[in-house]
């Protein structure tokens, strides 16, 4: 197991964007060469699943695991799953990508603090609520792996803030925010630039496909819709990871559980949908309830892998 060390991780001293980019080239250590391989599969190939199993399989440590999840409560096998093919399967072939990505990224930055835990949490909650969104804008072309993926990486950056500058973070806390667009404009005061430049820069030493890359660097831009100069699919995943970021956001406000369902529909309308979009092919009574399983399923499966 890997974690990323810095020298000043006890201090407050200012880095630079230009510091910490040199520290991720030179520090950051590699994911698994299984996980982006896995990333640039051909989703409609015949032997789609029989890649995903070989891939999967090749990381001994990944495999494990793997099966550990498919045998999990969440997973709810009639019998012990033995093997990664069964596990593959149990779990299914399209979720196997970002799982093992999950499960590379916490070899790196391990979860033990409780600031650590919550950032985990939120990446999981992002990470599935943009799967659900993005499967619901039908006719974008979206791949569900690729929506888990830009979900859970959307605020890597954060995390290598708080392996090397936890101090400079804690001040990013300490300043009140109550919205995604907040937390930029408190990295811009504390730090002099973003996660989502920092992340950019992570994802882009993995080596992920430019629709990550661009989805972690863009997340916090609310661009008109058909105005991004993105391609249309790439729109479709940013907005998704934007609402998805939104609703977390909401939920971890301790009251939004407490509202009915009306205020809550009503909450995520003024803070989740923006009018630049235009029409979705969704609405705020949708997000309401894709924001109650969202909590649930990130909740079971942050047990499940120990952060919880």
């Amino acid at each position: 197991m890997h974690e990323l060390t810095c020298a000043t991780k006890s201090s407050d001293k200012q880095l630079s964007l230009a510091d910490l980019e040199t520290r991720v080239t030179n520090e950051l250590p590699q994911l698994s060469g299984v996980v982006t391989r896995l990333a640039t599969l051909n989703h409609d190939a015949v032997d789609y699943v029989e890649r995903v199993s070989a891939l999967a399989g090749a990381d001994p440590v990944i495999a494990a695991e793997l099966i550990q999840l498919a045998n999990s409560p969440l997973s709810g096998p009639i019998k012990p799953v033995t093997s990664i093919e069964t596990a593959i399967v149990r779990l299914g072939a399209n979720a196997v990508a970002g799982l093992v990505t999950t499960l590379a990224v916490m070899r790196v930055f391990v979860p033990v603090e409780s600031a650590q835990k919550r950032i985990w949490l939120h990446s999981l909650e992002v990470a599935i609520g943009t799967r659900t969104i993005a499967n619901a804008m039908q006719g974008l072309h979206v791949l569900t792996e690729t929506a888990y993926l830009a979900g859970l990486l959307h605020d890597i950056g954060r995390f290598i803030m708080f392996e090397h500058t936890p101090d400079l973070l804690r001040r990013v806390e300490e300043i009140y925010w109550d919205t995604p667009h907040a937390l930029l404009l408190a990295d811009i005061e504390v730090f002099q630039f973003t996660h989502s430049e920092l992340g950019y820069l992570a994802c882009r030493k993995w080596g992920y496909p430019q629709e990550i890359l661009e989805a972690v660097r863009q997340h916090h831009r609310y661009f008109p819709v058909n105005q991004s100069g993105l391609t249309t699919e790439l729109e479709a995943l940013l907005i998704a990871v934007q609402i998805a970021d939104n609703l977390s956001n909401l939920l971890s406000h301790s009251d939004f559980a407490r509202e009915n369902a009306a205020t809550q529909a009503r909450l995520i309308r003024d803070n989740c949908l923006h009018s630049e979009w235009g029409w979705l092919p969704f609405d705020e009574w949708f997000l309401q309830e894709a924001s109650m399983r969202m909590r649930e399923d990130s909740l079971r499966l942050a047990r499940d892998l120990g952060i919880v």
